[in-house]
């Protein structure tokens, strides 16, 4: 932590890089907590399901704004409301998909379907350009990402769940979203908590599942700004991918690779190495 907060004021940047969580259901402690620990963010977080939301106000700090609503393509759609709440999506099951996995199909049964029209990120008025993007919406990555060309201009890190097995009709897949994001100047940059699950067969009952499960379901991808141009990257965003790698990813290495690009501009001291 103090490690953190050195850096981000010897990167002297012009002001608290922004934060957005799309799907900020509170089931897991995001990756970007040490930033609003040490109020280094300020985080803007959206969350459609009313307990999840609760659950996200109860906690609510200075730094933290909360919208209670869905985003994507600005046109009503339906929100399947799952036994387990992260599972819920926009998309509905794919039966024959999920069976293939114990007890999937049950955690993801529909108990009940919500009417919403999501909102496009570039129509809402109170939120300012973001510097990272986390997003987790169970297959609706892509068209959230469509909606924000201007609040994600000046983006240099996503945070994505991406999906190698199929769970939901129609969701796009992991070379789906890794084509449109390389198209948008950004580069893989790690895996985080790859998921995966035991196959259902019948000998399940003499197996230990979270042993032998070796299917790939899920998981999280670290983007960045594609680093190979780093004369396109402005000074603040050299700076808050800096920050980000540090805090978010844990990428010393890419840490210091952007402080040398930070030196070579002279807009830091020498001696933050």
């Amino acid at each position: 932590m103090e490690r953190i907060e050195f850096l981000f004021n010897a990167l002297n940047a012009t002001r608290h890089p922004n934060v957005l969580d799309v799907g900020a259901n509170p089931l897991d402690k995001p990756p970007y907590s040490d930033l609003v620990d040490l109020n280094l963010c300020n985080l803007f977080a959206f969350e459609p399901q009313e307990e999840a939301f609760h659950a996200l106000i109860e906690a609510k700090r200075p730094n933290e704004t909360y919208f209670n609503a869905a985003v994507g393509h600005g046109e009503a759609q339906t929100l399947h409301l799952c036994k387990h709440s992260g599972f819920t999506s926009v998309h509905r099951l794919d039966l024959e998909c999920a069976k293939i996995f114990p007890g999937f199909a049950s955690q993801m049964s529909v108990e009940n379907r919500v009417n919403i029209t999501p909102i496009e990120l570039d129509a809402i008025e109170d939120l300012p350009p973001q510097d990272m993007l986390k997003i987790d919406v169970q297959g609706a990555e892509k068209q959230v990402i469509q909606t924000g060309k201007r609040t994600l201009v000046d983006c240099v890190a996503i945070v994505i769940e991406c999906r190698f097995a199929r769970l939901y009709h129609a969701e796009p897949m992991v070379g789906e979203v890794d084509t449109y994001l390389r198209d948008q100047g950004f580069m893989i940059h790690k895996f985080i908590s790859p998921k995966s699950a035991c196959l259902n067969n019948s000998y399940l009952k003499n197996l230990r599942p979270r042993l032998v499960g070796s299917q790939l379901v899920d998981g999280d991808i670290f983007y960045i700004k594609d680093i190979t141009a780093l004369h396109t990257f402005s000074d603040d965003q050299l700076k808050y991918l800096t920050l980000f790698s540090d805090a978010v990813f844990n990428s010393i290495d890419l840490v210091f690779f952007l402080l040398d690009e930070l030196m070579k501009r002279e807009v830091i001291a020498k001696d933050v190495l």
